[in-house]
């Protein structure tokens, strides 16, 4: 499991920039989700590297010093990179806090569809439809914030080395 790896952090020149984005979701009847995922593939070092993210693509340009902070194996995984030469920083979201907060509002809601309906078998159903889906968000958040401790090492170390 990638988390369980050492952070490894390289500097050197970038070369070999090339991006892509895929387009994922569901949408049925006017409703759902849409996400798109930028991955940034690269050189260091004339080592190959990746960067992924759901912001955007990085802008580098052939030649510049960059340092890296990530999990080192046949390809260099990046969570975290910083321009030497403009100075921008980049790093992978920390998407744990996303599931809790969202977890919080849908047990939230359904608290309130308990207080206002007056039949168990309404609050029944607000507790299967509400309770359960929210405490699996906050669940998955917690998991997510333990797996995404190395991104905020990965800072740490990135502001260290540069």
């Amino acid at each position: 499991m990638f988390w369980r790896k050492r952070l490894v952090v390289s500097a050197g020149k970038v070369s070999h920039i090339g991006s892509d984005a895929s387009v994922l979701g569901d949408i049925s009847k006017g409703s759902g989700f849409i996400y798109t995922l930028h991955k940034t593939k690269f050189r260091i070092n004339n080592k190959p590297a990746v960067f992924v993210s759901f912001s955007g693509t990085l802008s580098l340009a052939d030649g510049e010093s960059i340092t890296v902070v990530g999990y080192d194996g046949n390809e260099f995984s990046a969570v975290a990179l910083k321009n030497n030469d403009t100075g921008v920083e980049y790093s992978m979201q920390d998407i744990g806090k996303l599931f809790i907060y969202g977890g919080a509002f849908v047990i939230f809601l359904g608290i309130v569809m308990a207080l206002i309906t007056f039949t168990l078998s309404w609050k029944l159903l607000g507790f299967i439809v509400f309770g359960l889906p929210g405490l699996l968000l906050v669940v998955l958040g917690y998991i997510a914030r333990k797996i995404g401790k190395p991104l905020v090492d990965a800072s740490i170390l990135l502001k260290e080395y540069t």
